[in-house]
């Protein structure tokens, strides 16, 4: 915001403030360009944050549901979904999948 209005006042010049800060040549014009349009209050001002929407809907999400429980493996269920398994985590983060069954190890000493 400062520097944004320093260039806007015509008391620095944009590659000043590019070299100064080391920042991109863009991203001052983009921050100049919200000042002029919308003041100070540009940079303040909640911003809408988007939302992707879930690839796992409907019966995907049931098959998945079902093959997690049958204990197979998050990259297993992901390869035969075809969906990625950053996926499946985030959806077991939320709560919209069941946890894999960790396997226990056969030589493990009890």
């Amino acid at each position: 915001m400062f520097t944004s209005q320093m260039i806007v006042n015509g008391t620095v010049k944009p590659k000043e403030i590019v070299k100064a800060f080391g920042v991109p040549g863009i991203t001052v014009k983009r921050y100049v360009k919200v000042f002029r349009g919308q003041g100070v209050e540009g940079f303040y001002e909640a911003k809408s944050r988007q939302s992707s929407a879930s690839v796992l809907k409907g019966e995907t999400l049931e098959r998945a549901r079902a093959m997690l429980e049958q204990g197979r493996s998050v990259p297993d269920v992901a390869g035969e979904l075809e969906v990625l398994a950053n996926t499946l985590h985030k959806a077991i983060r939320a709560g919209r999948l069941p946890a894999p069954q960790k396997k226990l190890n056969s030589t493990a000493r009890q």
